[in-house]
């Protein structure tokens, strides 16, 4: 199955794009979330995050410590515009059944980053074809670029990638 999904990628018949059941798919303007008085927002050095795609984050969309801290970690990167955390809104196919929820989107202009994390202790076969389908993903994305459109971003490259603990990647400008 890997390798037809690989020669469907080749062939172009496999995209990176967003899509739904009807044409002209748009991201939503607004994130509605079930916040409580008590809900705390997520911090760094006191102050609310100033990179997320979102005015607010709390700290109750993230599944764990490590996803907070990587949220953090993007927040203090000047070489990107935005991050978001996903909330199960967006997802990619493999040559599995399953689908891959990634956990984080940013961007730094031209640059796209897709971002799935994982614990220490979830390094299994799981992990190991999801960071399979990234890296692929990602290869074709950035050979077949012109093949992909995110609004005037026609020459944008990709950057998919696995992260564990500890593991979190420094940003660039290109």
């Amino acid at each position: 199955s890997k390798a037809i999904y690989e020669k469907k990628l080749e062939e172009g018949l496999i995209s990176f794009d967003l899509m739904r059941t009807e044409p002209n798919f748009a991201l939503d303007d607004e994130l509605q979330l079930k916040i409580a008085d008590d809900d705390r927002t997520l911090q760094r050095l006191g102050d609310p995050v100033q990179l997320s795609l979102f005015d607010k984050v709390f700290e109750k969309q993230f599944d764990s410590q490590l996803e907070k801290d990587f949220a953090l970690h993007l927040d203090q990167q000047t070489s990107l515009q935005w991050w978001h955390r996903v909330q199960r809104d967006y997802y990619l196919l493999g040559w599995r059944r399953e689908k891959i929820y990634p956990d984080f989107v940013a961007f730094g202009d031209p640059q796209l980053y897709i971002f799935e994390t994982k614990g220490e202790h979830l390094r299994n076969e799981d992990s190991q074809y999801k960071s399979n389908v990234l890296q692929l993903l990602e290869q074709y994305f950035n050979q077949k670029h012109n093949q992909v459109f995110v609004k005037k971003h026609c020459n944008m490259k990709g950057k998919f990638t696995l992260v564990y603990n500890g593991d979190f990647p420094n940003f660039v400008q290109h």
